[in-house]
């Protein structure tokens, strides 16, 4: 299953918006009491100026989180929808490999293979070398070629190749 980090707050950016439209109020309110003591000048001027950029930058914060936001929200439904695409596709493969051991354990009841066949079996079909079989099965390579070639004559297949496309050939049945 698919894992996600936790989102890191926008709250950063709301105290700058806060911070930007109180420092524009304030403003405000310094050109109104200005200009009734002294009129126009360019103090004022100055003081509109920096208040309209103040103003202008709130606004592009306010505009950019809430694009921001919507941009999150639609990548929050696309991973959900990732998420349970995956879950779905991790069932049914769960689902179908449980259904391959059990019909490649009947396959190995109806050829009688001994247990120690099956677990040899197993390691032909997942492409383990007869090197390797011996090393997991702590005997010598000769001896895991002999229990192979007992595999083959139980089961009517005359070789590795024609044993594992036994298999193999009916997962992929159109190629």
């Amino acid at each position: 299953m698919l894992k996600t980090s936790p989102q890191k707050s926008p709250r950063g950016n709301y105290i700058w918006v806060f911070f930007l439209m109180a420092i524009s109020s304030f403003l405000i309110w310094d050109i109104l009491i200005d200009y009734k003591q002294t009129g126009q000048n360019l103090h004022i001027y100055l003081e509109i100026a920096l208040c309209s950029i103040s103003i202008m930058f709130g606004a592009y914060i306010i505009w950019r989180l809430t694009f921001t936001e919507k941009m999150l929200l639609r990548t929050k439904h696309a991973l959900r929808q990732k998420t349970s695409d995956a879950e779905r596709w991790e069932k049914a493969v769960i689902q179908a490999s449980q259904n391959i051991e059990s019909a490649t354990r009947q396959q190995f009841e109806i050829w009688q293979l001994s247990e120690s066949e099956r677990e040899i079996a197993k390691l032909l079909i997942k492409g383990k070398s007869f090197k390797e079989i011996a090393v997991l099965r702590f005997t010598q390579e000769k001896t895991a070629r002999a229990q192979a070639s007992k595999i083959y004559q139980k089961s009517g297949l005359s070789s590795r190749p024609m044993f594992t496309a036994f298999f193999l050939d009916i997962l992929f049945p159109n190629d």
